[in-house]
């Protein structure tokens, strides 16, 4: 069924741009593809399933010139041609189309260096240089996370890359606070490569997320690529300061289960803790690198401290209290009781850092 807000006459419209095209302007379908599922080969990226506001905001950059390099006189020529209207047609379209499951992109033996670099990134980011993980800000799994946050797994290689490139020279605005400019200048052109190549590989989910969360929230799935990381650490600037251990090292045990848990509660809180938050905040947006970032009111600093007196509530306090009160107050929820899943598995993920 689709979304209330979905416009039938829009949709019509903008199918009919998309495959026919319009006067002079090609069709959308003729670069990226019969189902939006865009061509790998040529970088052309996928349209299917993006985000309506995400679409809309593109062809508006390249129309006004906002957007330039890579594909722009093609696009700007493209968007130009189109009425506001239109464009809102072809952004319902494509936003309300499946995503094609096309095998993901295939990468030789000879990329697991690679690979295993651009997964890192991806998934824990490298925060010692101030680079945030992909999935960060994309959702878990890269699917993403409104408009402002587009779905980048399943992406072309080349395009992920040319777009990171993008960012850092200025041909592509960098959103919010100019945000991917900052993270993307931070990227070595090996690192761009590595990560555009990871996510190319991931397969594009189909929508609605896989049920198996919805039943049971703390069912560990769709995380098992820890296990299959290195501890290597990345090279960087180095502190006279405790290092915490890895998300991926944690142990494989039934201690590790729970601490596995804790993980996942801490760096997405509404999805992993269901009906103990009243906003969209998780644990990891204040402290940041899932708790493990120096001078960013570090997990691992945080736990030793406890017991301790708070002139707040004028009482003594134990971890699991403090933690209790974040949910009520920062998260705008209802506190989980000292003994439930929740607090359990985020004191035994502080314990363990």
């Amino acid at each position: 069924a689709k979304p209330a807000e979905f416009d039938s006459r829009l949709f019509k419209e903008g199918k009919e741009i998309a495959m026919r095209g319009m006067g002079n302007l090609p069709s959308c379908v003729f670069c990226h593809g019969q189902n939006g599922q865009g061509n790998p080969s040529a970088g052309f990226p996928r349209l299917a399933g993006l985000p309506k506001n995400y679409l809309i905001a593109q062809l508006e950059a390249y129309k006004n010139g906002t957007r330039h390099g890579d594909l722009s006189v093609v696009m700007a020529q493209i968007a130009k041609g189109l009425t506001q209207q239109q464009i809102e047609a072809v952004s319902e379209y494509f936003a309300y189309l499946k995503p094609v499951n096309t095998p993901p992109q295939q990468a030789s033996a000879n990329d697991s260096n690679l690979l295993a670099l651009g997964e890192r990134i991806a998934v824990y980011g490298d925060w010692d240089r101030g680079v945030p993980s992909c999935y960060k800000c994309h959702g878990p799994n890269g699917e993403g996370v409104n408009a402002n946050f587009p779905p980048i797994i399943g992406q072309p290689a080349s395009y992920i890359e040319s777009q990171l490139k993008a960012f850092v020279k200025g041909d592509r605005p960098g959103g919010a606070l100019n945000l991917m400019h900052v993270i993307a200048s931070r990227l070595t052109d090996q690192e761009m490569k590595a990560v555009a190549l990871w996510l190319s590989t991931q397969k594009v989910p189909n929508p609605p997320s896989d049920p198996s969360y919805q039943n049971d929230p703390y069912v560990y799935v769709k995380y098992d690529r820890q296990s299959r990381l290195n501890a290597a650490d990345f090279p960087g600037k180095t502190y006279d300061l405790y290092k915490p251990p890895y998300p991926w090292q944690i142990p494989n045990n039934d201690f590790g289960k729970m601490v596995r848990l804790g993980y996942l509660i801490f760096t997405d809180t509404p999805k992993y803790a269901k009906g103990a938050t009243g906003n969209a905040l998780s644990c990891s947006n204040c402290h940041l690198d899932a708790g493990r970032m120096a001078f960013s009111a570090p997990l691992w600093a945080a736990y030793p401290n406890y017991p301790a007196y708070r002139p707040k509530n004028g009482i003594v306090n134990t971890m699991q209290r403090r933690m209790y009160e974040c949910f009520r107050f920062s998260m705008n929820g209802k506190g989980p009781a000292f003994d439930s899943k929740i607090l359990v598995a985020l004191d035994s993920y502080a314990h363990w850092l």
